[in-house]
């Protein structure tokens, strides 16, 4: 019986053999299934990330482009507007230069003006003239006369008189005395200046 245990330990031993043998065999086969598949899979998914990565890259050299173009024709459209903007102050600046030389030669002729008027004959002779301009303009040659002694006998005389009806064909004058009272003015200016009434 012994032997008969020993042959059926042998068959046995000899099956758990060609069983191990064949897992074993299986096994590497699987295994090597397994390598090639996890080797196609990381190809697959190399792959995958390499066009990911080129399409993001292209997708940011796209926008980088927009975006100059964008700052280009933004920075063209900022030069534009500041030369426009430069070249409006250059023309207000010269008419204000213009308008300051203006303004200085009037200053001047009113300093000059000034002068001429502090001479009290030339204010006048000033007074004469605006006069006699209004009364031209108003009136007619026969409404009244020029350098008249509305007294009888006075040597005083008056540069204009208006001619006024009088008793039968005499007529009656009312002086008109064209003096240019700057000093008088002024005084009042003075006064008005200090608030005395």
């Amino acid at each position: 019986m012994n032997t008969t245990y020993l042959i059926i330990a042998v068959v046995v031993l000899a099956v758990l053999l060609v069983c191990t043998f064949v897992v074993a065999l299986m096994s590497l086969s699987r295994a090597k299934s397994s390598s090639d598949k996890m080797e196609a899979y990381f190809k697959s998914y190399s792959e995958v990330m390499a066009n990911s990565q080129r399409a993001i890259s292209e997708n940011q050299d796209y926008r980088l482009k927009a975006l100059e173009e964008s700052m280009g024709r933004l920075r063209n459209d900022n030069t534009a507007q500041l030369d426009t903007i430069r070249q409006a102050m250059e023309v207000r600046l010269e008419a204000v230069t213009r308008g300051i030389g203006e303004m200085t030669s009037v200053a001047s002729s009113v300093g000059d003006l000034k002068k001429i008027l502090s001479n009290v004959k030339t204010r006048g002779i000033l007074g004469e003239v605006q006069l006699s301009a209004i009364l031209e303009q108003i009136m007619n040659k026969e409404q009244y006369d020029t350098d008249v002694a509305t007294i009888k006998g006075s040597s005083n005389r008056v540069e204009f008189a208006i001619k006024l009806p009088g008793d039968g064909d005499e007529c009656v004058y009312l002086p008109i005395d064209s003096k240019f009272p700057g000093d008088a003015y002024g005084a009042l200016m003075d006064a008005y200046e200090a608030g005395d009434k």
